[in-house]
């Protein structure tokens, strides 16, 4: 077996005087000169972690962590900040994070594994700083660090430090450390005369709410704006916006961090490889500035004592909100939160917090517990179906994600970047030259293999950088292509706009519950994993997407999909949706 070179940064100076690489993954491509190594043999690792049986293994070790870790750092957080307070209040507030942590742990430590027992590995080529700070100021940080070369550079460190990977390491010091963006900085909204009008409005109603004991809290339900202010109204009450609010973060004190000690056995395994870093990552929200968030999230102007909470986004990331939510919680306030993307129930993925956390989960109309609220889709409730019939292709590619999974996803990512170029190919030239990509803002700053092959594939018009709303696109198109299982997928079958879907291996992802759910698009011709199968679809039916689209039999498909799983709303599904929180408080 020939020796390879392991490059963990594409910035490290000695790639150019060695040969024979194996680079981590695909996203190390961005940071490489190329003149300097077009010479030299270059392999990008794949890893099997994206296979079914194996994406199954990562979860349940992830979730076997999380349940072993959960209650010990409870315990140790109460006890730093001298509070006795519930699990369920700490879930509220780390919960997310610590989910996101454990995955990302979990994915690093199998796929350096990996590559170590399929490829002789002579050098390993890491950057890392011996002051590194891993931790961020909120919880939102840790996802902008999963993708940041330097966060992960000195994470390998630490895995191959804690396991005693016995490489021979070539070291780059680095002086950089992660991200310390947060969730407020990366989701500032950029002023318009709507927004303007907007806020004006809701200022006026803030002024009126400080003299109204408000007892229900709602905030980011994903109802369209307009109807999340008739939810107000409906518990006669004035509507509220609470916009995020800048929040001023204390420095890393490791001092305070000692106090946290998670380690307790000296077994070298991936468990305690997380108790280990756990106090080393924390964000300064649940540290250094604990007690300045428990103190003051009320002051943002959330009412003094809410009864009942209603969110279906914020409990996420607004770290104000979630211990505003925690308080209440803890003193009996009911908690709903509301489904907000595809990804529930259909898939292999932790919605364990969302669940866990909340009174009732509001789903879209799936419901398999008393713990679910069987409703209708939120995000298209009252929306107008709007679309060209004489209009383009417009093909939806996969977003650059955060790597938080316990499984490789970028193959995902790279799966659906490939089908949008072999259909923009293999289309009927008069269909080919009607064909616009959305790709979002950031694809520019990621360098990977097709990159310049799909800018190069089309036309400079005909390519959407996230900076039209997916919404407009729609409108002037005649039939939308989603190359990944997109949330879009179910917003546009509420609404019964002409959609087609493609990625490979269709149930490689799904929980077995949903095999026979998504089949029905398979046998209905709206979904496929056959590239060719779905260019003579798509050429057959062109000329008249209508036609086909709406024709009884395809309809019939679409119904069946959406049935208990999908609801279309109205106002009479609203008002349930208001009796079933009322009766639930």
């Amino acid at each position: 077996m020939t020796h390879k070179n392991l490059v963990l940064s594409g910035k490290h100076s000695s790639i150019s005087d060695l040969n024979d690489f194996i680079l981590n993954g695909e996203w190390i491509l961005k940071d490489l000169d190329f003149e300097k190594i077009k010479q030299k043999k270059i392999q990008v690792f794949e890893s099997s972690s994206y296979k079914r049986i194996n994406r199954i293994n990562s979860y349940k070790i992830a979730d076997e962590i999380y349940d072993s870790v959960k209650l010990d750092l409870v315990n140790e957080l109460n006890t730093l900040h001298s509070k006795n307070f519930s699990l369920r209040f700490w879930q509220i507030i780390f919960g997310y994070w610590l989910v996101n942590f454990i995955h990302i742990c979990v994915e690093r430590y199998f796929r350096i594994h990996e590559i170590l027992k399929e490829n002789e590995i002579q050098n390993i080529l890491i950057r890392k700083n011996n002051n590194f700070n891993f931790s961020t100021n909120d919880t939102f940080g840790l996802n902008l660090n999963s993708i940041n070369d330097d966060w992960e550079n000195n994470l390998f460190y630490e895995i191959i430090k804690f396991f005693s990977i016995n490489k021979n390491l070539i070291i780059e010091d680095s002086s950089s450390n992660g991200f310390t963006k947060t969730f407020y900085e990366s989701s500032e909204i950029k002023p318009n005369n709507k927004n303007k009008i907007k806020i004006f409005l809701f200022n006026i109603f803030n002024i009126f709410n400080k003299f109204n004991n408000k007892e229900v809290l709602i905030s980011q339900t994903y109802l369209p704006k307009k109807f999340e202010f008739l939810f107000h109204l409906l518990f006669f009450q004035l509507p509220t916006h609470y916009p995020l609010q800048k929040i001023s973060y204390k420095k890393k004190d490791e001092n305070l961090r000692r106090g946290i000690k998670l380690v307790k056995t000296e077994k070298k395994n991936l468990e305690n490889f997380v108790r280990y870093l756990i106090p080393k990552c924390l964000p300064s929200s649940l540290v250094e500035t604990f007690e300045s968030l428990y103190k003051n999230c009320e002051l943002v102007g959330y009412p003094k004592n809410s009864k009942t909470i209603f969110t279906s986004i914020s409990y996420a990331y607004d770290e104000n909100f979630k211990f505003y939510t925690a308080k209440n919680v803890e003193k009996g306030a009911r908690y709903f939160i509301g489904q907000h993307g595809n990804e529930y129930f259909t898939h292999r993925f932790s919605t364990r917090i969302e669940l866990e956390t909340s009174d009732k989960f509001i789903s879209w109309g799936y419901k398999n517990s008393n713990k679910i609220i069987s409703s209708f889709n939120l995000k298209t409730f009252k929306k107008k179906r709007k679309f060209n019939d004489q209009g383009k292709l417009l093909i939806i590619s996969y977003p650059s994600i955060h790597r938080i999974y316990s499984h490789d996803r970028y193959c995902d990512y790279k799966n659906s970047m490939l089908n949008s170029l072999l259909l923009k190919e293999k289309i009927d030239k008069n269909i080919s030259n009607q064909t616009m990509l959305r790709l979002d803002s950031d694809f520019k700053n990621n360098e990977h293999s097709f990159n310049k092959k799909i800018l190069k594939t089309f036309n400079v018009n005909d390519l959407c950088f996230g900076e039209n709303k997916l919404d407009k696109l729609i409108e002037k198109s005649r039939l939308c292509i989603f190359t990944f299982d997109s949330t879009g997928i179910l917003e546009n079958l509420s609404l019964n706009i002409p959609t087609l879907a493609i990625w490979k291996n269709f149930d490689n992802h799904l929980n077995d519950e949903f095999r026979e759910k998504y089949l029905i698009l398979k046998n209905g011709k709206i979904f496929f994993d056959d590239i060719d199968e779905l260019v003579r679809h798509i050429n057959k039916h062109w000329k008249n997407i209508s036609s086909w689209w709406f024709s009884k039999e395809n309809q019939s498909f679409i119904k069946k999909f959406n049935e208990d799983f999908n609801n279309k709303g109205n106002i009479k599904s609203l008002i349930k949706l208001k009796n079933e929180i009322k009766n639930n408080e």
